[in-house]
């Protein structure tokens, strides 16, 4: 069975656990443990948080800005509100520049146009349900991540817990486990060097896509 990912969020703004599992879109913002705040507006909230946590992790250009890499990186555990609902694409655009307008997010660089006002909007404090949001797609990992996204990883292939696995050995997730394809790994003799690419996932684990081949380093 295809995996499913899912996130804690707050809904705000009377809007209920149903009503966000049902919208077509969402307007959500993310705060970080030290107080900044950035707002998205996406099909998918879970599928788009995890894309945004990848490239900043694997600093892909052009995804994200510098501040919000930053904060990504630095700051673990944000929290979500969910602070607005929307039935097509311009209306959720319409939503998220009113959001920014109202909640004065420090991490956008632009509001946008609104097209309506922000009276709906209310304190991130008067949350209305806490509960675990699924993503909309599955094989998350393979399909939202590309190969531009995933970094070239050096590593030795190590005996941990009985198993063949793929160690990095160099460069700044060195000591870290890579997660790839266990026919791949017993291609290779414990000790033998190899190289893969993987990302970064939202736990702070290193995963190759499924279909990853490991060559020789």
């Amino acid at each position: 069975m295809a995996e499913r990912y899912s996130l804690t969020v707050n809904t705000v703004n009377g809007i209920t656990r149903t009503q966000t599992e049902c919208a077509a879109f969402l307007v959500y913002l993310i705060k970080f443990s030290n107080g900044s705040t950035y707002i998205v507006e996406s099909q998918d909230l879970v599928t788009s948080w995890y894309a945004i946590y990848n490239t900043s992790w694997n600093n892909t250009p052009n995804s994200v800005t510098d501040k919000v890499r930053a904060a990504v990186v630095k700051l673990r555990n944000p929290e979500f509100f969910v602070v607005a609902l929307a039935k097509s694409k311009d209306e959720s655009q319409a939503r998220k520049a009113a959001a920014i307008k109202y909640y004065a997010p420090d991490l956008n660089t632009s509001a946008g146009v609104s097209l309506s006002q922000p009276s709906f909007f209310d304190s991130l404090d008067k949350v209305v349900n806490t509960f675990e949001l699924a993503s909309r797609s599955t094989n998350h990992n393979n399909i939202k991540f590309e190969d531009k996204d995933r970094d070239l990883l050096i590593g030795e292939i190590v005996i941990n817990r009985s198993k063949k696995r793929f160690l990095v050995i160099e460069g700044p997730h060195k000591g870290k486990f890579v997660s790839c394809s266990t026919p791949e790994r017993e291609k290779f003799p414990v000790g033998a060097k190899v190289k893969v690419k993987a990302a970064m996932m939202s736990n702070g684990t290193l995963k190759a896509a499924n279909t990853a081949k490991l060559l020789p380093a």
